[in-house]
């Protein structure tokens, strides 16, 4: 491991610090490209399937048998993939993880704290949430079983697109819908999200790149659904999101009125692959 792990006590609390240092050598760099790469990838594939007449066949048939595989195909093999991807994202970005209170987690974990689960509330979003991949279990970064269950629960369109679907399910995605979050709760597995969504990409002002979107408002379903299941909720800010990405959010009442339509999570994810051009 190349990480240095750092113990304090602040209180009766337990401060725990993982720090890895950054490596932005070949092979970290390959890793996050082909997870995050992804986002603009499906729109250079359509644009060269439109203008290339040679490549156009390739392309549709290779996301053709995507579209109606499996999202976690080729399974075990897939996990492993998204594992790598996963370690060497945190040597990319140089991940620094600061848990306030771990021995919470950890009586939690092992039964002694309110329910068994917790509920990660992330924020904010940006254009691209990508420190979510903290969560991924093979980083043992939780203890026990919070850290063994947990999933990072995100916008359900993105496991209805060709590749994405795959990369995202192999890094232990799964889709942010009620139903999802009440049946993983009611298993004692930890959820992890960003309440805000991509309503804070929709009031991000490319003008003023400082500000931090945070969009809480009509946001509190997880908080009934953790009173009810009595589980812990657990408040994680991602620090140096901002600046990330060059964007550009269209404004005005139309693009409004189709943000809130039916077609919104489609609308959702070309924001995503847009944001990238």
């Amino acid at each position: 491991m190349c990480d240095k792990n750092r113990n304090s006590n602040v209180g009766n609390s337990t401060v725990k610090t993982f720090n890895t240092p950054q490596d932005c050598s070949f092979v970290p760099t390959l890793a996050v490209t082909l997870w995050l790469g992804w986002n603009g990838g499906l729109l250079a594939m359509f644009v060269c399937a439109t203008l290339i007449t040679e490549t156009r066949a390739i392309i549709i048939g290779a996301l053709t048998i995507s579209a109606v595989l499996p999202p976690q195909f080729p399974f075990g093999v897939g996990i492993k993939i998204g594992n790598w991807m996963a370690a060497e994202a945190r040597k990319y970005f140089g991940l620094k993880v600061t848990i306030e209170d771990y021995d919470a987690l950890n009586a939690i974990s092992n039964g002694d704290g309110p329910g068994k689960t917790a509920i990660f509330a992330c924020e904010p979003h940006d254009i691209i949430p990508y420190p979510v991949f903290v969560f991924n279990p093979s980083l043992n970064i939780l203890p026990g079983r919070i850290g063994e269950t947990a999933s990072v629960l995100m916008t359900g369109t993105i496991f209805k697109l060709p590749i994405m679907k795959h990369v995202y399910s192999w890094l232990g995605g799964n889709p942010v819908d009620k139903k999802t979050f009440r049946h993983r709760l009611a298993r004692n597995e930890t959820n992890a999200f960003v309440p805000g969504g991509i309503q804070e990409v929709t009031l991000m002002d490319p003008k003023n790149p400082e500000e931090i979107v945070i969009y809480l408002k009509n946001r509190k379903g997880f908080v009934k659904l953790a009173l009810e299941k009595g589980v812990a909720i657990v408040p994680v800010f991602f620090f140096h999101l901002d600046g990330s990405y060059g964007y550009f959010v269209p404004k005005g009442k139309l693009m409004t009125k189709f943000g809130k339509s039916k077609v919104q999570h489609y609308n959702n994810a070309l924001t995503r692959i847009a944001s990238y051009f």
